[in-house]
Parts: structure tokens; sequence; C-alpha cells
């Protein structure tokens, strides 16, 4: 989470706010899988605002910017596929907990 704390638009997404609310019950998923999917302009306005893309590509982008780019990207992936990991973990953790809190209050 400290890592993700790096990345705004990951900590300031709809997905983390319901995530953050609904950990502690079984309605995360149900509500993640209700959030109203984007529509492409919003999915380009948010990336705009976010990684300060500019309107206009620009012609004469060299190869080590192209390069750079590629890396930055390849990076934020791994980054994702890290993390997902550790997040369903956590879902794994979270279950578990909840399960038997709910053996010790029913007992």
């Amino acid at each position: 989470m400290q890592e993700a704390a790096n990345y705004p638009y990951i900590t300031e997404s709809d997905e983390m706010f319901t995530f953050i609310h609904c950990a502690e019950t079984e309605e995360a998923d149900k509500k993640l899988y209700a959030l109203p999917k984007e529509k492409p302009k919003e999915i380009l306005e948010k990336y705009k605002k976010y990684f300060k893309l500019e309107e206009e590509v620009k012609e004469d982008i060299s190869a080590d910017e192209v390069s750079k780019l590629v890396e930055t990207i390849t990076a934020f992936e791994k980054f994702c596929k890290e993390k997902v990991s550790e997040i369903i973990v956590m879902k794994e953790i979270i279950t578990k907990m909840k399960d038997q809190r709910d053996i010790e209050i029913n007992a």
C-alpha cells in the first residue's frame, strides 16, 4: 500500500475508494462490479490528468524518448501485476480473518 500511495491515479481512483471502504465486508466485490463503466473519453481525460499527456503526439519523437516511454510503461505494467497478486493475497487473509471472527462470535 505504501508503494501505491506514490501513484495518485491509484489512490484517488473510485475503485480504491470503494475497496478501502468495503475491505472488511463481503460487499467489496459487489460494489466494485457495480461501479459504472467508464466511457473512452472519461478514460482519456483521466490519463491526460495523471500522465500529463499532450493533445498532439510529436511527429519527431526520438528513439531515446520512445525507449524511455516503453520503459515507463513496462515498469508500470510490472508494478500492476505485482500489486494485483498482493491484493489477492490480502483479500484471502481478510476473508480468513472474517471467517475466524464469525466462528468466534457464533461460538
